[in-house]
């Protein structure tokens, strides 16, 4: 079976003060579902360590991604 390559066309970052950050790439693999439930690509989503999470993604993927702050309620 060929591994399909990962093309990531956009990421998020949610960062915040004492948990890691949450990474979001959104990708142009197909959804996992039945094109009935949903026909938007494939996201992926990890963890990294605290404060690191944008320099990951544009070193490890090439792309400024989008950086949102998580708020307390």
């Amino acid at each position: 079976m060929a591994k399909p390559e990962i093309v990531v066309t956009s990421a998020t970052v949610l960062v915040g003060s004492g948990w890691p950050d949450q990474v979001r790439l959104k990708t142009v693999l197909p959804s996992p579902f039945p094109p009935t439930v949903s026909k938007t690509p494939l996201v992926l989503e990890f963890s990294a360590t605290e404060g690191t999470g944008e320099e990951y993604v544009k070193n490890v993927f090439g792309i400024v991604p989008e950086v949102s702050r998580k708020t307390s309620s």
